[in-house]
């Protein structure tokens, strides 16, 4: 003779009981209490806060090169949880991160009008070719370029030979024309 599973039984018709609320109890009987996050939505929220504390901290020191120990020390985590966070919330990591905001930084006085030599100086690079050389491939242009479109001119500036050029056009259009 085979037992028949649990879930195969028919089920017997709901009885009211004094453990069983009834229809006239009120309705926050009917609900499961809510239950404590899971490991992954904390291991998610914890992640989610390193990494706006990290920003946080980024932030703030812009203007001078950091390292992956010492934004660890400071935002109080370790640096397999820091370089976990980033890669798993941003697909970078924290350097990358760092080095964007810092371009965007850089970006923003170049549009204020402060010169290339200016702002690498301020963000603490040892050398302005360097400078000039990462902002080139994160925008594409040079500092000075950049700096130059967003002032409304030209990226690039006339050389002598291509402001006689530009010259001898404009004064041909000028002259009337002879009959």
């Amino acid at each position: 003779m085979s037992h028949p599973t649990p879930w195969a039984r028919p089920r017997s018709p709901k009885r009211n009981s004094p453990t069983e609320p009834s229809s006239s109890w009120p309705s926050i009987w009917r609900y499961k209490r809510a239950r404590k996050p899971g490991v992954r939505l904390r291991r998610e929220r914890r992640q989610t806060a390193l990494v706006d504390a990290a920003r946080t901290y980024f932030a703030k020191n812009l203007e001078r090169e950091l390292r992956v120990d010492e934004v660890c020390e400071a935002i109080g985590c370790t640096r397999p949880q820091l370089q976990a966070a980033f890669r798993t919330r941003l697909r970078h990591t924290a350097m990358e991160e760092f080095s964007a905001m810092r371009l965007d930084y850089a970006a923003q006085l170049l549009a204020r009008g402060d010169t290339p030599g200016e702002v690498a100086e301020r963000m603490g690079y040892r050398s302005g070719a360097y400078f000039s050389q990462k902002f080139k491939e994160a925008t594409g242009n040079t500092p000075s370029a950049y700096r130059r479109l967003q002032q409304g001119l030209p990226a690039r500036r006339l050389n002598r030979q291509q402001k006689d050029k530009d010259e001898s056009k404009t004064s041909i259009a000028e002259t009337p024309p002879k009959k």
